[in-house]
């Protein structure tokens, strides 16, 4: 008597027994009095495929949501034919409302209390299923598995797949290849000021990240436990098929995130209770983030592993398009966080596109100064084929699994396409509510693209993990594992899948990128650009370089498309504050002057340039005015800390009183240090000399005048003589 003779048989009974029990009581419901809530049952573990000789080896959780206990319980396995295409697997996702082809139940006389859960593990062989009783066939088979009262009645039910195979192709032979991209990201958690500060729950999300247990340890320690396996075939334990884990793949961490771990390696500012304090490089977290760098930087080291180059903060690069540079500025910064943390190789020639989203704007952006050659671009970043029904590689009629190579006439860019519905199962299984059997689909997806094919062995897909994925370390482990011993798949680094690859099929990039459906106003990126052109006339007056650093990427942050959506103003506040505290530093630069009066035709004027900004700085000062002229109307200033003297020679073109502007500006003359400080100058030059004038014309006529009054009375004085004379 088979396992399943023995335990079916006696479940079936019971099942028939309660039914006539019910007809024959009067006065007990059909439903079994659930009246409140619900029976759930959920998958907790379950092998990612299966061997003829394996148990099914599934562990379910029954939980009670009623206000009734569970009188005994029986959970029924229902199995389905094996599905012929992609379409048949997808309308069967779902099997509530399909009968199986063959099922088994497993009884069960514990009770469940209300509220209470329990958990079951199936255990009989897959051999003993009357569908996989006799076939020979790999691929994947619908499972439904079903909890029943003791009343026959339906509870609730779970679908799932069994990926079924008993003649595993012999790798790499047959097996396909497969392209596991893993980005790595997370929200910035040290402030603008660079102070790590707690999130609205009071937790400091990073300190739980990579402590032991957090999702960002545990998926390092994942890969480097994965790594280290041996990938020479190990025998097998009683008879049973053992595929040893070949784990290769990518991996883009956020340059960012980066940056804030190793921040915290050698002790970090940190706020509690709104004061800043100082977490001592011996403190546990700031050991837990150097002892992450070390695995960090062994598994980014390991051959088994290709780093690929992102963005700084994982920008959307078609929103970065209109403005020159800004891509450019994010690679340059990100190369420069992972050679000083990691001094690990990240190839030039290949650049994760967040979300593969990339348009022919953006395209030109990346190449303007690297030859970044290599990407993974999803479907909306292609034009459509003509007849999408056609459009499969290397076979048309099937699946789309080459990789694929496109032309602007002077380069050529070849990379992976994305597969939308293999992206579409990735997405369900990293979203929050995210289960074990939403994992199971992601498998099927890739057994079923293998089966449709499976004597051609230079077929490829990528899978691409979203980067804000934050799994606890379980299921990540569930994943790895998974596809690493999937023996329908044969992981492969980018670089080694093209290397395998046939052939490419031609694409084209669409002009324009529809807008993400997240994707900010305009005005949000005109403010950080705001923001970044002042971080860089800032940095013309020499402040030191690691503020300037901290400024020029917090700019940066706040372009990242994590703060898309609802976070907005949490990512524009890494610009904003960055111009805030640019005006803060400038504010300690000050000019003192006075009034001047000139006292000849040339002279000179003074005034002070305090600096209280800690550093020596470079200033540039503009003068202006009228009735004044300057050798130099834009001076550069060298100015040390403190506070220095400044004179000027100038030369006066006219006489009276006016005014001289004096102001400081950073040296590319794009920002204003202080406004600007008339200076008042009275030129006396001009009115002595006309004093000068006056008096000698007044002595001028004193003695014309003087002279004539001399003559006249000489003449009156001859003229009474003459007189005298006659008379005698």
């Amino acid at each position: 008597m088979t396992n399943f003779e023995r335990t079916a048989r006696p479940a079936i009974v019971a099942v028939l027994l309660s039914l006539l029990v019910a007809v024959l009581l009067p006065g007990v419901p059909a439903e079994a009095a659930q009246s409140e809530g619900a029976i759930r049952l959920q998958i907790l573990r379950q092998p990612a495929w299966h061997s003829p000789t394996d148990d099914f080896n599934i562990k379910l959780a029954i939980t009670n949501g009623t206000n009734e206990p569970l009188l005994g319980y029986t959970v029924v396995v229902g199995l389905y034919t094996r599905v012929l295409n992609r379409t048949g697997l997808h309308e069967r996702f779902d099997l509530t409302d399909l009968e199986p082809v063959g099922s088994f139940p497993i009884e069960y006389g514990d009770t469940i209390e209300p509220g209470d859960s329990v958990v079951k593990t199936i255990e009989v062989p897959v051999s003993d299923s009357p569908v996989l009783a006799t076939t020979t066939a790999n691929g994947v088979y619908p499972l439904k598995l079903s909890v029943v009262d003791p009343f026959g009645t339906p509870l609730d039910s779970v679908s799932t797949q069994l990926i079924y195979y008993p003649t595993p192709p012999d790798a790499p032979g047959l097996a396909m290849n497969t392209i596991l991209v893993l980005p790595i990201e997370d929200l910035p958690r040290r402030s603008p000021g660079g102070v790590f500060t707690p999130d609205e729950n009071g937790a400091y999300p990073l300190e739980d990240a990579i402590a032991s247990g957090g999702w960002l340890e545990g998926m390092f320690e994942v890969l480097e436990e994965e790594l280290g396996n041996s990938t020479a075939r190990k025998p097998a334990r009683n008879d049973r098929i053992r595929i040893t884990p070949d784990l290769r793949l990518s991996v883009v961490p956020s340059a960012r995130l980066v940056e804030e771990i190793d921040d915290m390696a050698d002790g970090y500012l940190k706020e509690v209770d709104g004061e800043v304090t100082r977490v001592p490089e011996s403190d546990p977290s700031a050991q837990a983030a150097a002892d992450l760098l070390e695995v960090m930087k062994e598994v980014l080291s390991s051959a088994s592993v290709q780093p690929v180059t992102a963005p700084y903060s994982f920008a959307d690069l078609p929103s970065l398009a209109p403005f020159p540079l800004a891509t450019s500025h994010q690679l340059a910064e990100a190369d420069k966080v992972y050679k000083s943390v990691f001094d690990v190789s990240f190839s030039p020639d290949w650049i994760y596109a967040p979300g593969g989203r990339l348009d022919n704007a953006a395209l030109n952006e990346l190449w303007l100064d690297r030859s970044a050659g290599h990407t993974f671009l999803e479907p909306n970043s292609l034009l459509a084929p003509e007849n999408p029904d056609l459009a499969g590689c290397p076979t048309a009629a099937l699946s789309a699994a080459c990789p694929v190579e496109i032309d602007t006439g002077d380069d050529s860019l070849i990379g992976y396409a994305l597969d939308r519905d293999v992206q579409d199962r990735v997405v369900e299984m990293t979203r929050s509510a995210g289960t074990r059997a939403d994992m199971q689909r992601l498998f099927a997806e890739t057994s079923m693209i293998r089966e449709e094919e499976p004597s051609h062995g230079e077929r490829i897909i990528p899978i691409v993990i979203p980067s804000n994925w934050t799994p606890s370390p379980g299921t990540f482990r569930n994943l790895i594992r998974g596809l690493a011993r999937a023996p329908w798949l044969e992981m492969m680094t980018p670089d080694e899948g093209l290397e395998d690859a046939g052939a490419l099929a031609p694409r084209q990039i669409v002009t324009q990128a529809p807008p993400h459906t997240r994707q900010p106003e305009p005005q949000y990126f005109t403010e950080i650009l705001e923001a970044e052109r002042n971080v860089d006339s800032f940095a013309t007056i020499g402040p030191p370089a690691g503020l300037v650093t901290r400024l020029r990427r917090n700019v940066l942050t706040a372009f990242g498309r994590a703060w898309w959506g609802d976070r907005e103003a949490d990512g524009a506040d890494y610009a904003t504050q960055s111009k805030a505290e640019i005006e803060r530093e400038l504010d300690d630069i000050s000019l003192l002057a006075a009034d001047t009066t000139l006292s000849s035709r040339k002279g000179s004027i003074q005034f002070v340039v305090s600096n209280d900004t800690g550093y020596e700085i470079d200033i540039s000062v503009a003068l202006t005015g009228g009735g004044i002229e300057v050798d130099d109307e834009e001076l550069e200033l060298n100015i040390p800390e403190q506070q220095q003297s400044v004179t000027i020679d100038v030369t006066a073109t006219t006489s009276g009183i006016f005014g001289l502007d004096v102001q400081l500006k950073t040296p590319d003359g794009k920002l204003d240090i202080t406004d600007a400080r008339t200076i008042t100058i009275r030129s006396t030059e001009y009115n002595r000399i006309a004093l000068a004038l006056t008096f000698g014309a007044l002595a001028f006529l004193v003695l014309f005048y003087l002279i004539r009054w001399m003559r006249r009375r000489r003449a009156r004085a001859d003229s009474d003589t003459s007189e005298e004379v006659g008379i005698a």
